[in-house]
């Protein structure tokens, strides 16, 4: 073996070792020179694959992109249910990719301390019996499941994308709070242009078991847009044709200028489907019954906000909001929508 494969599998034996350790298991064999039996074919893959993109959401649960030449694959961890992407191939889970896996995304073990003893401790090299490695299918029996998949060439935001169509099949049947229709929503969502939607922000936030913070992850969708306006009208009285990000950029390097976040709000909301504004006002216990459609759009920006604020800061009008009374899987669909509306307005061009 080369080094760098040595180092690989020295890496994940020894965190076995500590794993059971630290509960209070000492292995026979802790510390000898153990690995995952291979063939010559897994060496060049186990040498030469490099971790393009990773994403860990909690020790038994991450994605990972890996790359070897002009190949790309996706790996993940922990999604028991994971339905394939669109043009991604599930691969076999040999022992280069398991190697790989192992070494670089270090899920912690599912197995109890006694079950990884059974398969850890069965040999070792200087044993007095020959030792050619752990059986890949062992290996991988202590840990949540490994899957991997092989797609077409994706620059790295279409990566990202794809996490996030992962993560949305895993939130059907992993008891997420996020239901259906809300799911539904944020797939149309996914086919918004990878270079624009900020995908990662949304991937961070998926899981996490209050839904507050994934409607602050969505609120930041809208927050990358906030200088869209300004920058346009920058553009049309100078008569530029620079992207409008382009502008804005340049603008705050260079002035330090940065577009008033509620105003900013309500010029990108006027944007959207005046449905999905009701949604928002109705949720959060307005009286809609007498504002039209320009009324409905400034108040939803300004309830938009103001539930931003309130659960960002902590000062004592803030802190005294009930979050918990609050339908949130209506807010981020309707959330979701005035999205897909607004980046469908900015960037039909």
């Amino acid at each position: 073996m080369s080094r760098l494969i040595k180092g690989a599998n020295a890496t994940i034996f020894a965190r076995l070792d500590q794993h059971c350790s630290i509960r209070g298991l000492h292995l026979r064999n802790a510390g000898a020179a153990r690995w995952i039996a291979s063939e010559q074919k897994h060496r060049h893959l186990m040498a030469a694959s490099v971790v393009r993109e990773s994403l860990s959401f909690s020790p038994g649960r991450k994605l990972m992109r890996l790359d070897l030449d002009a190949r790309i694959f996706l790996c993940s961890i922990g999604f028991d249910n994971l339905n394939p992407v669109p043009g991604f191939d599930e691969l076999e889970l040999d022992a280069a990719f398991l190697t790989v896996i192992l070494a670089e995304a270090a899920p912690r073990p599912k197995a109890s301390v006694a079950q990884i003893r059974d398969v850890v401790e069965v040999g070792e090299q200087g044993s007095d019996y020959p030792y050619g490695g752990h059986d890949p299918d062992q290996i991988a029996s202590l840990f949540p499941s490994i899957r991997v998949f092989e797609a077409d060439p994706l620059y790295t935001q279409e990566i990202w994308n794809a996490f996030f169509r992962v993560c949305l099949e895993e939130c059907e049947i992993s008891g997420s709070w996020i239901e259906p229709k809300l799911i539904e929503t944020l797939r149309a969502v996914c086919e918004l242009d990878p270079e624009k939607i900020p995908y990662k922000v949304l991937c961070r936030s998926i899981f996490d078991g209050d839904p507050t913070s994934f409607f602050l992850a969505l609120y930041r969708c809208l927050e990358a847009l906030y200088a869209f306006s300004s920058a346009k009208k920058v553009a049309s009285s100078l008569g530029l044709i620079t992207p409008w990000a382009d502008i804005a950029a340049v603008l705050e390097d260079q002035l330090g200028w940065h577009p008033r976040e509620e105003g900013s709000l309500e010029q990108l909301v006027r944007m959207a489907w005046v449905g999905d504004l009701k949604n928002v006002l109705v949720t959060l216990g307005e009286d809609i019954e007498s504002l039209d459609d320009d009324a409905i759009a400034s108040r939803a920006a300004r309830r938009i906000y103001w539930l931003r604020n309130s659960i960002v800061h902590y000062r004592p009008a803030q802190h005294a909001v009930d979050l918990e009374r609050f339908d949130w899987n209506t807010l981020c669909e309707a959330m979701a929508g005035i999205i897909l509306h607004i980046y469908t307005e900015v960037f039909s061009d």
